[in-house]
């Protein structure tokens, strides 16, 4: 999965041809095809977008030795902006908290030996500067003790809840089996809200971006443009009593700042599905109304989102020819005369990749009793007709069906 649409993206990196380098063009492609992360697709998206409305340089070498991502003129060349840009993401948190791994290996544990209840889980946690899951060496307590426990308890007795406790320094978690429940749950307590001000994923990427540009002199401004790579806080617009919001976090940042002048936060909006919303924060009041100027510039020519940033990170590393990645899997409209399905589920239904089990499983016995009903009642293929989606990541395609006396008996059309 990624954030935008693939056919997108590759008119994207067309069109940044006309402004980039050959050079910068092949590096942009190479991240792009061996990407771990969302940073090179909002780069690619933001220079494109600024390049809508002014003239963008990627990458000036003139500024010394640090090459920010970002030197823009606008056509009416009344200002000039100089960003880095950047993509901030809970990567590190989840790295420290595997709560996500936790749940996974529970779900492969539980088909592994066939347990027809759930296994859920509760996390306890240290309050250091933020949260901190106890889950220190989780995988030996797994491999040592819980695998013994569902072979010696959960097993001989399959019907009962049984429950398994972890009590040590520094890995303290419970895990509950009950055999007459449907969904696993988890509780945990919130590693990614943010205690204080400093030490959390926006703090830090703008720390580290204001590093790099301390030294870079232009006659303009100067900030950062921070994207939501996978960003708990970004995408919280209030939070509890004990923990901070991203405004406050870049207003407190942006204040204390030597070196920034602004900072733009490029987000999914909470309000309208598939846009993307720009947000500015400018140290000067009497800058405000130019940066106006800007979100309304980059939020008009931004293209739309095809996934969340959460559900394309987690997605990031699938198959390119998978059929349901960024597919109209199961999706599918029926008529008395026609049938609609997602184009590539076809080519990989014919394909061989997809199976036809597996197609009927995914669509129902409706979409298969549809097509053996039109060769029943003596219908064929007429038609076959693809309606391109140039915004989505796949097409349909239409069967027209029609009586046919190829394969249905013979009838009085005079009267007709």
């Amino acid at each position: 999965m990624t954030l935008f649409a693939r056919r997108i993206i590759q008119k994207i990196i067309k069109e940044n041809s006309t402004f980039l380098t050959a050079l910068q063009i092949e590096n942009h492609v190479k991240r792009l095809n061996n990407a771990t992360d969302l940073s090179t697709e909002w780069e690619v998206v933001v220079l494109n977008v600024f390049s809508k409305f002014g003239t963008v340089i990627h990458e000036p070498r003139d500024l010394g030795s640090t090459h920010p991502d970002l030197l823009f003129y606008p056509f009416d060349a009344r200002y000039c902006l100089l960003a880095d840009i950047t993509n901030v993401s809970d990567e590190g948190l989840d790295k420290r908290n595997p709560s996500f791994e936790l749940m996974k290996e529970l779900f492969r544990l539980r088909k592994q030996y066939k347990l027809p209840g759930v296994l859920s889980y509760d996390i306890a946690s240290k309050e250091e500067r933020n949260s901190v899951l106890l889950l220190d060496n989780y995988q030996e307590v797994l491999r040592s003790q819980f695998i013994p426990f569902i072979k010696n308890e959960i097993l001989p007795d399959i019907n009962k809840h049984h429950k398994f406790i972890v009590n040590e320094k520094d890995c303290k978690f419970v895990i509950s089996y009950n055999p007459g429940e449907k969904f696993t749950s988890g509780h945990y307590s919130s590693y990614k809200s943010a205690r204080q001000m400093k030490n959390n994923p926006i703090y830090n990427a703008l720390d580290k971006k204001s590093n790099q540009l301390r030294n870079v002199q232009v006659n303009g401004f100067k900030g950062v443009i921070l994207c939501d790579g996978s960003c708990y806080l970004l995408e919280q617009d209030t939070s509890d009593w004990k923990s901070k919001t991203y405004v406050q976090i870049i207003n407190h940042y942006l204040m204390q700042s030597h070196t920034l002048d602004f900072i733009i936060v490029v987000r999914p909006s909470n309000v309208q599905k598939h846009k993307i919303e720009c947000i500015s924060f400018c140290k000067c009041q009497s800058d405000f109304n130019t940066f106006m100027t800007i979100n309304e510039n980059l939020e008009k020519h931004m293209p739309l989102l095809l996934n969340s940033p959460r559900n394309a990170k987690y997605c990031l590393k699938g198959s390119l020819i998978d059929y349901r990645r960024d597919s109209f899997w199961g999706g599918c409209r029926m008529t008395a005369n026609t049938i609609t399905i997602s184009l590539r589920v076809l080519q990989s239904l014919l394909s061989g990749q997809l199976s036809y089990d597996n197609f009927k499983k995914a669509f129902g016995e409706e979409i298969h009793n549809s097509f053996m009903k039109n060769l029943c009642n003596g219908k064929t293929i007429t038609n076959i007709t693809i309606q391109h989606e140039p915004n989505q990541d796949d097409d349909w395609v239409t069967f027209e069906f029609a009586r046919d006396p190829a394969i249905s008996k013979y009838t009085n059309d005079s009267n007709e």
